[in-house]
């Protein structure tokens, strides 16, 4: 063979062992969720709907077709939190008194919610309930599905509150 056969070939077998390397190390994912993790996702998930920024909140939510967020599918809690945005001022949503239990492969995480909608003089809590967030780990795919990897996810939410799928009706 040439010397560039050579070079090519070896070029090939490093590049082969590094995505090796990195499916292999990509299979493990996270482990341990602690309570401060699922604090923190649900922190940015508030910054994310202080922001109004639909696709930040739902970042963090499995698109597993048994998700259910007090009782709508994913995309039908996109569409909502879309319309409400659209027809807020300036939002927050004030999160209190956590409770986390986790095991391997799941955790659930209860705190009170009320979502607030500010505007000039007033502030209005447009939804207050007690939450229960169920997370799993599951296969996340990137890369247009090249490769996926275990993360942790919102599986579903449990509500106290009204009933979402008529809000705003």
């Amino acid at each position: 063979m040439q010397r560039r056969s050579w070079i090519i070939l070896v070029i090939c077998l490093v590049l082969a062992a590094g995505l090796f390397v990195a499916y292999i190390a990509t299979q493990r994912g996270p482990t341990a969720f602690t309570q401060q993790d699922a604090i923190d996702v649900t922190q940015k998930m508030a910054q994310a709907f202080h922001d109004k920024d639909t696709t930040g909140v739902m970042a963090y939510v499995s698109q597993s077709p048994d998700t259910r967020l007090a009782g709508l599918t994913p995309d039908q809690a996109r569409v909502l939190l879309a319309r409400y945005f659209r027809n807020a001022e300036q939002v927050s949503a004030d999160m209190r008194n956590y409770a986390f239990v986790s095991g391997d492969n799941d955790a659930t995480l209860q705190f009170d919610l009320a979502l607030n909608n500010n505007g000039g003089d007033s502030k209005n809590t447009d939804y207050a309930a007690h939450i229960v967030v169920h997370f799993r780990r599951v296969d996340v795919p990137h890369l247009l599905g090249i490769y996926q990897t275990k993360e942790w996810r919102v599986a579903g939410i449990e509500s106290t509150g009204p009933d979402l799928s008529t809000y705003g009706d």
